[in-house]
């Protein structure tokens, strides 16, 4: 019987700190998508023309 909890609490812990290890890599994984440069998108070249302060309209 001592035997049983003791095996338990063992496989209790190892649950959690997988359970630790799984969320320190989410947050490791989100902290590398924030820091990511993000791609630069092309400009609508129709809103573009439309923008005030353009030097054409001048």
């Amino acid at each position: 019987m001592a035997k049983a909890k003791r095996e338990r609490r063992a496989s209790i812990r190892n649950m959690s700190g997988a359970d630790d290890a799984l969320e320190a890599l989410n947050r490791l994984e989100q902290l590398e998508r924030e820091s990511a440069p993000t791609p630069a998108t092309p400009v609508d070249e129709a809103s573009a023309e439309d923008e005030p302060g353009d030097p054409k309209d001048a």
